[in-house]
């Protein structure tokens, strides 16, 4: 087999397959003039971009030919034009460095310019054009084409890709090797990205296809230059999200045609003004809901960040697709440019690219000005299957008829939903792999999971996802993602708060009259009367009045929010008011009485009807001690593994899909090595990645055989989105759970016998210097860690929170008893600074400092140990208790900052129950 798939099949003959099916109906065919494909765009300000017209030509023989001679004519500030061809196939593992030059043309010609593995990238350069090329499986950090720093650069006519579920560069799909689908996340890098202060630039008639990072405009949110960049007559094809994903500035995305992306598609944010017209979406979006922005993922949004950006949207065409799809726009913005010429109306853009986007051939095809008969294209070989004339046999998923149902299947499935090639009666019936009648993405994505081994069977007929077991929390249900409305959550960093706090994800007031959160930035998907929903809890016994104004208009003066019964079950109330198309609303929320208000989850506007209803989440009765409970049945995508399997627990770390679920049967689960769930494998907010216990009896994952060493950590979780519940991590060399990444929740899980903190939240990316980065939004409920110690018997704790821990994190219902050093350990240090607010609801402290037979363990044996005086830290801790600890129960140990300690109890502490608390809020 080829080692890369996806490139046994060149566009030319692609297009040349496309042309026969589209233009052979008969003898006397008349094809349409072929549309204008003169620079358009962006590119063609700032005194327009040339590249290398009219210069020098010289071939392309290798990789370190062209950056000798690029070298060289930066050395000699050489600025005459220079076309630099490819005629032939290059390799290579670095990128072509066209570096402060200028006046360069990149072209491929007869269809035949290409680079396998090595990227061109254009940093602070002007008027490069890069035409013709074909670029892919272009190894990270590297892209296949980055402009960095660059003015008047023209990319056109390129087919970019990399291969989505290759995670180690074979070009095969196969678990056996580590390999998932999306998996490509950290082996390649984008397709295009545009950086920094890189501006007039034009992207036109390129195919991007089999990639996960698709295209990022700006690397950062700090990366927020006045960037002008124009997209038109692209196809995206089989990609996971960034079509683009644009920072700041100016941008124009036009007749463009997005296919099956899985995640988010064009992505607006950090304030840029996109004009997005003319364009069809089919299959865009997966739907999940932006826990930043409200916006759920689909073909057009915000996602990703607070700082939002905006769209002007017109003629688009949306099909098959989940999450946001705009009709009304947000901004205005004209381009300053003449284009209307190659306008298209969206509904004729999908057969256009089809025919024309991508390689094309000897150089560019000239415009036609009248039609021409043109002979009928000789279509390509299809592979055929076997057949029995008397009784077919259907080989479900096998395409190709070699037998093996593979990811050459799914690549020829590909092909053929993107109308690349035919299949004939044989193969339509082998790739109809649900049996309803249909070849489409759905027996893609079927497929796809059985060659990867998540499902064990073709056909497949019931591909409904199960509802994955959650853990009963206090916190309100996710917005259901088909709720057409604009959601904002009450502790958005762009509200201003007075008299309230951001607790564990919602507001809290004060017991006072006239505090309030004023949200800003409130998103409306209409202008005029809207029906805003409150998401509240009122668990005061009585109902709260509320002044609510919006836009400055108060709209109820004394509206009454009912007792919900408890502060841990919630409910939603709706009022009517108008408000303004667009992400400028402002809506303010303020107490009445010294009784205070609700708490405030988020609001979600909606146009017109009733408003949202959620269903109650159900009061938490969870106790402190982790106990195994029988979970669901497991379903196809799950994995079940038991202690001397086959399939050990890292391969099912790396296979297991969103929504899903690795079940551990009881038993001890040795390992000797630490296992990381890296950065990149996430869940998703509305299907997380769950690794659960399953059924009765104690589940232990033994990292006994590790010596104790700092880097020998049990379970290293760095990823988004996880659920681990009800397993029992045990005798790591250092924490039994180093807990870095974000928005994961670790539920009745016990750390015991570790040489370091049970439990420890801080980066694990140790050049990661901001708090934004460090592990935050983490919710660790109803555990225990107990008998952590090192050899040293004075260096382990509990749980710890310290040193590099980012903000929302919370504990509820846990308990810390007999570690050698401190319960809880808070601590800070003045070279990486103050940590976030950290969060305790109804915890535990006992016995620390002391060992499970009272003997004194040389550590400090704080109950709670809240920080320390180099940085000001306002921790919260309510209904927590110290009792038993060898030193203090609760001291900030010289923490400045105002904690809260709300009803938090103690005895038996060997000194101050509570010490060092100057500053604290005792409630």
């Amino acid at each position: 087999m080829s080692k890369r798939i996806s490139a046994q099949m060149s566009f030319l003959l692609v297009l040349s397959i496309l042309i026969s099916m589209l233009v052979v109906t008969s003898a006397n065919v008349t094809v349409q003039a072929a549309p204008s494909f003169e620079l358009i765009g962006f590119a063609t300000l700032n005194g327009g971009t040339t590249g290398g017209t009219g210069g020098k030509e010289v071939t392309a023989t290798s990789v370190s030919q062209v950056n000798e001679l690029l070298s060289t004519r930066k050395k000699n500030k050489d600025t005459s034009p220079l076309i630099i061809k490819f005629d032939r196939k290059l390799t290579g593992s670095e990128a072509i460095a066209c570096k402060e030059v200028s006046n360069i043309t990149f072209l491929g010609v007869n269809g035949k310019g290409e680079l396998e593995g090595a990227g061109i990238n254009i940093v602070k350069s002007k008027n490069i054009i890069v035409q013709n090329m074909k670029i892919h499986h272009t190894r990270a950090p590297m892209d296949a084409i980055g402009v960095e720093n660059s003015q008047n650069i023209w990319i056109d006519h390129c087919e970019l890709y990399n291969m989505i579920g290759d995670c180690n560069g074979d070009g095969v799909v196969t678990p056996d090797d580590g390999d998932t689908e999306g998996g490509d996340v950290d082996w390649y890098d984008g397709l295009l990205d545009i950086k920094k202060s890189s501006e007039y630039i034009t992207v036109s008639w390129n195919y991007f296809h089999d990639s996960y990072k698709t295209s990022l405009i700006g690397s950062s949110d700090s990366d927020d230059y006045d960037r002008k960049i124009t997209f038109h007559h692209n196809i995206y094809y089989n990609v996971k999200s960034r079509t683009p994903s644009y920072r700041g500035g100016t941008g124009h995305m036009f007749n463009n045609y997005y296919l099956d992306v899985s995640g988010s598609g064009i992505n607006s944010r950090v304030g840029a003004k996109l004009r997005i017209e003319g364009n069809v979406f089919e299959n865009v979006g997966c739907g999940a809901v932006d826990s930043k922005t409200g916006f759920a993922e689909g073909p057009i949004g915000s996602y990703y960040s607070s700082n939002i950006g905006y769209w002007d949207v017109k003629d688009n065409i949306f099909i098959n697709c989940k999450g946001n799809q705009p009709t009304t726009s947000t901004c205005s913005f004209n381009p300053p440019y003449k284009y209307d010429h190659v306008l298209q109306p969206a509904s004729e853009v999908k057969e256009t690219v089809l025919k024309y986007a991508g390689v094309q051939g000897s150089g560019i095809p000239t415009p036609s000005t009248t039609p021409t008969n043109t002979p009928a294209a000789t279509p390509a070989p299809t592979p055929t299957l076997p057949q029995n004339t008397q009784n077919p046999i259907v080989v479900y998923g096998d395409l190709n008829g070699d037998g093996n149902v593979n990811s050459t299947d799914v690549a020829l499935m590909r092909r053929y939903l993107i109308r690349s090639i035919d299949l004939n009666e044989g193969q339509l019936k082998a790739a109809d792999v649900n049996l309803d009648g249909k070849v489409n993405s759905t027996d893609r994505s079927i497929l796809n999971r059985y060659v990867l081994k998540m499902i064990n069977r073709l056909p497949f007929v019931d591909d409904t996802p199960p509802v994955t077991p959650t853990p009963t929390t206090t916190h309100p249900t996710s917005t259901p993602t088909n709720f057409q409305g604009i959601t904002h959550e009450a502790e958005a960093s762009s509200n201003n708060l007075k008299y309230a706090k951001v607790e564990s994800n919602y507001v809290v007031f004060d017991q006072t009259k006239d505090a309030y959160v004023e949200m800003k930035k409130v998103g409306s998907p209409v202008s005029g009367e809207v029906t805003i929903t409150f998401v509240y809890s009122n668990g005061s016994g009585k109902s709260l009045p509320m002044e609510i104004k919006v836009n400055g208009t108060t709209i109820e003066s004394e509206k009454e929010f009912p007792s919900t019964g408890s502060w841990n079950t919630w409910s939603t109330l709706s009022v009517k008011a108008n408000m303004d198309s667009g992400s400028d609303n402002i809506i303010r929320f303020k107490t009445r009485t010294s009784d205070g208000g609700p708490r405030l989850d988020k609001v979600i506007v909606s146009g017109g009807g009733s408003g949202y209803t959620p269903i109650p989440t159900p009061t938490s009765t969870s106790t402190p001690t982790p106990t195994s409970t029988r979970t669901n049945d497991p379903v196809d995508g799950d994995i079940v593994l038991s202690p001397n399997g086959s399939m050990t627990l890292p391969e099912a770390i790396e296979l297991i899909q969103p929504g899903k679920t690795i079940y551990l049967k009881a038993g001890t689960y040795k390992y000797s090595k630490t296992i990381v769930i890296k950065e990149g494998n996430n869940g998703l907010p509305n299907a997380m990645k769950t690794l659960a216990a399953y059924g009765d009896g104690e589940v232990i994952i033994d990292f006994s055989a590790m010596a104790e060493n700092s880097a020998n950590r049990g379970i290293i979780l760095d990823a988004k989105y996880w659920h681990v519940k009800g397993v029992t991590i045990k005798g790591a060399g250092d924490n039994g759970m180093l807990l870095s990444g974000h928005y994961n929740i670790i539920e009745k899980c016990k750390f015991t016998e570790n040489h370091d903190s049970g439990l420890q939240l801080s980066r694990y990316n140790t050049s990661y210097s901001t708090i934004d980065k460090w592990p935050s939004n983490n919710l660790i409920l109803d555990c225990i860690s107990t008998m952590n110690m090192d050899s040293g018997r004075e260096d382990a704790d509990g749980f710890a929170a310290k040193l590099t821990c980012g903000e929302g994190n919370v504990f509820r219902n846990c308990i810390a008893i007999n570690n050698c050093d401190d319960g809880w350990d808070l601590y800070t240090k003045k070279e990486t600074g103050a940590i976030g607010v950290v969060t305790l609801e109804n915890c535990q402290a006992i016995g620390n400092g002391y060992d499970v037979n009272g003997k004194d363990t040389g550590g400090d044996g704080n109950g709670y140990k809240l920080g320390d005086d180099t940085a000001s830290v306002p921790h919260i801790l309510i209904n927590c208790v110290a009792n038993n600890n060898k030193k203090h129960g609760f001291t900030g140990n010289g923490n400045p900052g105002k904690i809260v300690l709300q009803n938090c109890t103690g005895s038996g502490n060997g000194q101050k129950l509570f010490d060092r608390l100057t500053n604290a809020i005792f409630k």
